[in-house]
């Protein structure tokens, strides 16, 4: 599908966003607002991840069933298949006091009829009869957005051809929301995180970013990343123990782990080879745990924080992202809440271009048990774990982190 838009008119609809930002808040109940929730997963996938993406479609029924209980807010949600009744009616229950009727007069679902595996907004721009029907619906495009999970190419066609703009960033910067992006941009700001490679492809690429960690102390184990992943479905474990040399390292990358069972080791490098991805070493500690705080930058400049968590994590290394527990634990959460990477950098991608997404900071902490005098029991402490991790008598927690797109 041929996937060129139109930049000029695309960049005049995102100046749009900025006089609408502060109509996008629950604070604000008086001015009308459209939201064309759109989450099309616009990216290459494995293809065992097929089921779920009724799931990820699905997924931000939550968030939009708060925006719509204000009284001029209208909410356009445009899934594949159909969203089940029983569905809706368990959403609904959840907020006391609504007004069923009222809420679902403005609250549209939109279902294209496509259950292939192929992304939302492909399917929706290969229909133009559903796009002038979406256009009636908006109604006025001064005060509609649209909601993507990702920005690609096909979502800037998809907001020209409905003249509405994209809450997202501009297609051209899609490269910082890769694995080697963030390192890229996390590198440039001078925030912490793990030592490693970017933009690494080959076999070789790979043993020389593994030789690389000899010099500088090697970790146990390593990690290949693939670019475009998601909930560490595209890792792969590296065992490094009593390997040095570059033939050593050679094998035991012909003998990586994917964290999706799915796949086998030359399946995974020739992922790799296709795509990208980065080397890093495993950070790992006695009580692990990994935080993570949600962001959103707006198109005024400013960097909003809006949720902690602690990741729950697991599959055949403990690095598959099975759900999260709100909030972050308290012993740490005011450190990720300052959020010092995830604001340096944004910041660091704004001097570039505007950035303007949702998007996550992890970090990467381990708990230090400290003794304390007479009877009292040991003191908590979490520190970032890892060959640089901050010394033991520092109060904060020096976060590793990967800022990936919400």
């Amino acid at each position: 599908m041929d996937t060129s838009f139109d930049g000029a008119r695309f960049s005049a609809l995102q100046s749009q966003l900025a006089p609408m930002w502060p109509t996008m808040t629950l604070r604000r109940r008086e001015e009308q607002r459209t939201l064309v929730v759109l989450s099309s997963v616009s990216m290459d996938l494995p293809h065992d991840f097929h089921p779920l993406l009724t799931a990820y479609e699905e997924r931000y029924l939550i968030f939009v069933l708060g925006l719509v209980r204000q009284p001029n807010t209208r909410v356009i949600y445009v899934t594949s298949q159909p969203v089940l009744p029983r569905l809706l009616d368990y959403y609904l229950d959840l907020i006391p006091g609504l007004n069923r009727n009222e809420l679902r007069s403005r609250l549209v679902t939109v279902s294209v009829g496509d259950s292939s595996p192929r992304p939302l907004t492909q399917k929706i721009l290969e229909r133009p009869r559903l796009i002038e029907r979406l256009r009636g619906l908006v109604g006025d495009p001064l005060h509609a957005v649209v909601l993507p999970f990702v920005t690609t190419p096909l979502e800037a066609q998809l907001a020209v051809a409905l003249d509405v703009p994209v809450y997202g960033p501009h297609p051209e910067l899609a490269h910082v929301g890769t694995k080697s992006g963030s390192r890229e941009v996390f590198a440039a700001a001078g925030i912490p995180h793990p030592r490693g490679a970017s933009d690494v492809r080959t076999l070789d690429d790979v043993v020389t970013a593994l030789i690389d960690f000899a010099t500088d102390g090697a970790p146990a184990e390593a990690i290949v990343k693939l670019d475009d992943a998601v909930s560490g479905w595209g890792n792969a474990l590296v065992d490094l123990r009593d390997a040095r040399d570059g033939a050593a390292l050679e094998e035991r990358v012909r003998q990586l782990r994917p964290e999706n069972d799915a796949l086998d080791a030359k399946t995974f490098l020739a992922a790799l080879l296709a795509g990208g991805g980065v080397v890093e070493e495993r950070i790992v500690g006695s009580d692990f745990r990994s935080p993570s705080v949600q962001l959103r930058a707006s198109p005024e400049g400013g960097v909003e924080i809006l949720s902690t968590h602690d990741q729950v994590l697991g599959g055949p290394s403990g690095q598959t992202y099975h759900g999260c527990r709100f909030p972050a634990r308290r012993e740490y959460a005011k450190t990720i809440r300052s959020c010092r990477g995830g604001r340096r950098g944004a910041g660091q991608t704004r001097g570039h271009r505007a950035l303007l997404d949702r998007f996550r900071h992890d970090a990467r902490v381990d708990r230090m048990d400290r003794p304390r005098s007479g009877d009292q029991p040991a003191q908590r402490r979490y520190h970032s774990s890892g060959p640089r991790a901050a010394r033991p008598d520092r109060r904060r927690v020096r976060a590793r982190g990967s800022t990936i797109p919400g």
